[in-house]
């Protein structure tokens, strides 16, 4: 029954009760009238009500079908991800293009036992050295590097003095590869030929009163050599940015000849190892590389000697 057929029942009972018995007072009415039109406002409060608890039901009913609808298709991409997606690797070519460079060492030579009770000592000593590099397609790259530095010992007891001075212009030709392991660790490998032109001078002073009258004899001696050289440097990006923490390991095998007129054969095994940090500034039109480091070289020869020299040094470096 509705709420206007409701309203019509009542009107009509109240007629004719109104028409059997007594006709209530106006006050009595009143109150009649009252009732009904609360009773009106409260269906209509529950009619609404009702109303919006079935719009809310069919808009959850709606939500949860696309959810059942596309749940799948998440299911489906998830798991092709999960089973297509591998670790990745930085194997990005180098950008191909010419870097030359330059820079300064200051090298000293080892301390050697010269005789007696003379130990020598040495300073470190300028240097330069440069450089230049053809990046070239996957990681392949080709460089000439020439570095020339002099080192000198000097040593002194109170009869004889020692003074020995040691000249050297070192090539590297060489063809080298970077190995990109991940983002943050590199491996370059490089061979190829490394030649040395070198000459040294030794001045012994015997001094009096123990030599008597003092005199001096002094020595020079060339050397040239030739040989086969591989390297090896791995690199660090702590950050995966252009910062950069390597390092240095080489051998070479050379040989050679010394003495005033190259009358001497010789072979050198030559040991090389090093540390330094690197940053590449990246601007327009070219990439400013800079670089600092230490650097040591032992050299062992077949008369069972074995010397060397170590040193820091600096490059900056311009690639086109």
């Amino acid at each position: 029954m509705t709420h206007n057929q409701k309203l019509l029942t009542l009107t009509s009972l109240m007629l004719f009760n109104t028409a059997t018995f007594a006709a209530p007072s106006n006050e009595e009415l009143f109150q009649m009238i009252l009732a009904l039109k609360k009773e009106v406002a409260d269906a209509k409060h529950k009619e609404i009500e009702l109303q919006t608890n079935l719009d809310q039901t069919k808009n959850e009913l709606i939500a949860t079908k696309k959810q059942l609808n596309e749940a799948p298709k998440a299911n489906l991409s998830l798991a092709n991800k999960s089973s297509s997606e591998t670790p990745k690797i930085n194997t990005s070519n180098a950008k191909e293009g010419f870097t030359v460079s330059a820079g300064t060492l200051f090298m000293t030579h080892d301390d050697l036992y010269v005789g007696g009770d003379m130990k020598n000592s040495s300073d470190y000593e300028p240097g330069f050295q440069i450089a230049s590099t053809y990046q070239a397609k996957n990681n392949w790259d080709y460089a000439l590097k020439f570095k020339s530095f002099t080192t000198s010992i000097n040593a002194n007891t109170i009869y004889d003095a020692y003074k020995s001075k040691l000249q050297l212009n070192i090539i590297d030709l060489e063809v080298g590869k970077l190995f990109p392991f991940s983002e943050t660790i590199e491996l370059r490998m490089a061979g190829g030929v490394r030649s040395i032109i070198g000459n040294a001078s030794v001045e012994y002073t015997y001094s009096a009163p123990y030599y008597f009258p003092s005199y001096t004899i002094t020595s020079k001696s060339n050397y040239w050599g030739i040989g086969p050289r591989i390297t090896g440097t791995p690199i660090w990006k702590p950050f995966a940015n252009d910062f950069r923490i390597f390092g240095n390991f080489g051998a070479s095998f050379i040989m050679g000849s010394s003495g005033s007129n190259y009358q001497n054969s010789q072979r050198n095994l030559i040991l090389e190892a090093g540390s330094g940090i690197g940053y590449v500034l990246k601007t327009k039109p070219y990439n400013i590389d800079l670089q600092t480091g230490y650097q040591l070289e032992s050299w062992g020869n077949n008369t069972g000697s074995f010397s060397g020299y170590h040193g820091p040094y600096a490059n900056i470096g311009v690639k086109f």
